[in-house]
């Protein structure tokens, strides 16, 4: 049987076609993703704007005219939508001035924007050392939820983006504790599914900055239904919950708003978790180092008399060995 259509990012494979077939192209493209069968990555590009959107329908239309596989563009252009949710414009109504302002100045930034990412994972999927991580946020306007594979192997420690979520914020409003917990609970159903997907059995962390749904989390106290529920269904799912503050968290990037949502979902995709820990090149020395400057905060804050809420560094040992064992 001919298949003219074939592709692979395989030389051996490729070695093995008829050279005047069309399956020898370097590229190919699917939903709008290229797939650049040199190179093994896919690219995601958004097209220039010729006629800016003047109603819903046409900026609609232009914002989810490529697949977006990663979902890293959606955070530059949820605000605008729910804007014009709560104006109550029709579909085909005419934007105001002051709309077709903002419309055209935010598409003016999204348009030939490129997004390039590997096809295959950069972290390798043992089931003895790969993590799975998911990071989660929440503003005024969205909240967002990120996943990642972290492996360890040959003394280096190695991670790929998996997928991306983001909720508009219900337009009746609910308050930031609450739509923390929601990017929460979307955090937590993206973890099962990322998890079933790749039949992962090892370790799994939820990341949050907010310590209020940390605590909802942890405690057992009965708040109100709309928690309650919502916490109810991310107990369910067996899984580690952190502490992250907003400077290291991912997931914190596409919660701003305005050019720095671009910066994201162009170049910042992967910030927050290589961090410093490029920097050491075993695990044993980095677990080494950390500990050590645990210890020096906990002793400054014995010394200033300083009373924090529970952290990491409360169960460090002042004295004694570190050992990779007991941390």
């Amino acid at each position: 049987m001919n298949l003219p259509e074939f592709r692979s990012n395989s030389r051996e494979v490729l070695s093995t076609l008829n050279e005047d077939s069309e399956s020898v192209q370097q590229s190919a493209t699917l939903l709008g993703v290229v797939w650049d069968l040199q190179e093994d990555t896919m690219v995601v590009n958004t097209k220039k704007c010729d006629n800016w959107p003047a109603t819903k329908r046409q900026f609609l239309a232009y914002t989810t005219e490529f697949y977006d596989f990663l979902g890293l563009f959606t955070p530059a252009t949820l605000s605008l939508p729910q804007h014009l949710w709560k104006k109550e414009y029709d579909w085909n109504q005419p934007f105001d001035n002051t709309d077709r302002q903002t419309a055209a100045a935010l598409l003016e930034r999204f348009q030939e924007q490129s997004l390039k990412s590997d096809r295959k994972l950069t972290a390798e999927l043992d089931k003895k050392c790969a993590e799975i991580h998911v990071f989660v946020d929440a503003c005024r306007s969205a909240y967002f939820a990120v996943a990642y594979l972290c492996s360890y192997s040959q003394d280096r420690y190695e991670n790929s983006l998996l997928m991306s979520k983001s909720r508009m914020t219900p337009i009746r409003g609910i308050t930031i504790p609450r739509l923390e917990l929601m990017a929460a609970l979307i955090g937590s159903r993206s973890l099962n599914f990322v998890k079933g997907q790749l039949k992962h059995t090892g370790p799994t962390f939820l990341w949050s900055d907010s310590q209020a749904t940390l605590h909802w989390i942890a405690t057992a106290t009965t708040v109100d239904r709309f928690v309650d529920n919502r916490l109810a269904e991310i107990r369910r799912s067996p899984t580690q919950f952190r502490y992250v503050d907003s400077g290291n968290n991912p997931a914190d990037l596409a919660t701003l708003t305005g050019e720095k949502n671009l910066h994201f979902s162009s170049k910042k995709a992967g910030i927050g978790l290589n961090g410093q820990l490029h920097k050491t090149h075993t695990l044993n020395k980095l677990e080494r180092t950390t500990v050590h400057v645990l210890r020096v905060i906990k002793r400054v804050l014995r010394s200033t008399q300083i009373h924090l809420g529970r952290r990491l560094w409360e169960t460090v040992e002042l004295e004694g060995p570190v050992t990779a064992e007991k941390y």
